[in-house]
């Protein structure tokens, strides 16, 4: 399927686009065979037949899915805290639209001020004025942003609880021990026990 993704693509860059996505793959891919995931191309979900689909272009639910999907695929021993890297990237994304200005962006969020002030130190703490640090495959998440604080709105919950609502209904829906669960929410299982027992 790696194959038909890359010839199904539509290719918008130049050459440096296509050697960036293969040696993503290669570093990626633990396995002896590429696929689509490792690539990050998902000609399935595309709107047109020679087009795979930007993540602006995705449900929510099917873009988590494939986070969790590369995740799992990739990440056998070391799972990475994927329900923490989205709470940071909704903050600072939060942080931008309203132009840093904390109490604006508490009420984008829909959480206190005090709480995103807290959040906000931790962050600068661990990482000071750079953005965290993420994998390659991780880019799309910034294109889809906009359109989760939207759907929040719409649903009227509060943005980190519908992400991490989300989060948590694909985890449960696979199925995964809790221990992996939990570690790929980025919370301690007894937290992710909670999160699941108040979860709807």
């Amino acid at each position: 399927d790696a194959e038909q993704a890359l010839k199904q693509y539509d290719w918008p860059g130049n050459i440096r686009e296509l050697v960036n996505v293969l040696n993503r793959a290669v570093i990626l891919c633990k396995d002896s065979q590429i696929s689509s995931i490792h690539l990050g191309l998902f000609p399935e979900q595309a709107g047109s037949p020679g087009q795979a689909a930007p993540a602006s272009e995705r449900s929510p639910d099917t873009w988590l899915s494939g986070l969790v999907d590369l995740a799992l695929a990739d990440h056998v021993e070391d799972l990475p805290p994927i329900g923490l890297w989205l709470e940071e990237d909704l903050i600072r994304a939060c942080l931008s639209l309203n132009d840093d200005v904390l109490n604006r962006a508490a009420s984008t969020l829909n959480i206190p001020e005090s709480t995103l002030r807290r959040k906000v130190t931790r962050m600068r703490d661990e990482y000071g004025n750079l953005p965290p640090p993420r994998p390659t495959h991780w880019v799309p998440v910034n294109e889809l942003l906009d359109n989760l604080i939207e759907q929040a709105r719409r649903e009227r919950i509060p943005l980190l609880d519908y992400i991490s609502r989300l989060l948590i209904r694909e985890l449960e829906d696979r199925h995964i021990n809790r221990k992996e669960a939990a570690t790929l929410m980025g919370v301690s299982v007894p937290t992710y026990r909670r999160l699941i027992s108040v979860s709807p």
